[in-house]
């Protein structure tokens, strides 16, 4: 995705960096947003420690955690958000809610913030694989 059909996507669908009502992102949102970008996540909000994470247009996803772990595996769009499945791991889904200017990640079957979206930029700026 280009920087100027994500700028064009917040435009349309209403989402402000820095002014978001307090609800759930659509799948539409989501897809737009995660789908061939790299998504920079604060983890845990306020820490500083930065998870960057390459939403693959092909569906793959790769992700480097604040530690370096380094892991893979597909990603897909579902109604409440996202799901991936790391290697190894159990499948994990996630949902994504707009406020205060921020964009914040959840468990999708726990309210709990877990993360928040730092930036987005387009592409695999990270090398991620």
């Amino acid at each position: 995705m280009t920087l100027s059909r994500l700028i064009t996507l917040l435009v349309s669908t209403g989402l402000s960096v820095h002014a978001f009502a307090t609800d759930l992102l659509s799948p539409d949102q989501v897809d737009g947003l995660l789908r061939g970008n790299t998504v920079f996540y604060e983890v845990p909000p306020g820490s500083g420690k930065i998870a960057p994470l390459y939403y693959g247009e092909d569906g793959k996803a790769a992700v480097r955690l604040p530690d370096g772990t380094a892991m893979r595996g597909p990603w897909r769009v579902v109604e409440q958000g996202t799901c991936t499945q790391w290697e190894g791991r159990d499948e994990s889904c996630w949902s994504y809610r707009k406020s205060a200017g921020e964009i914040l990640s959840f468990k999708t079957d726990n309210p709990e913030v877990r993360s928040t979206v730092s930036r987005i930029v387009p592409g695999n700026r990270e090398g991620l694989k």
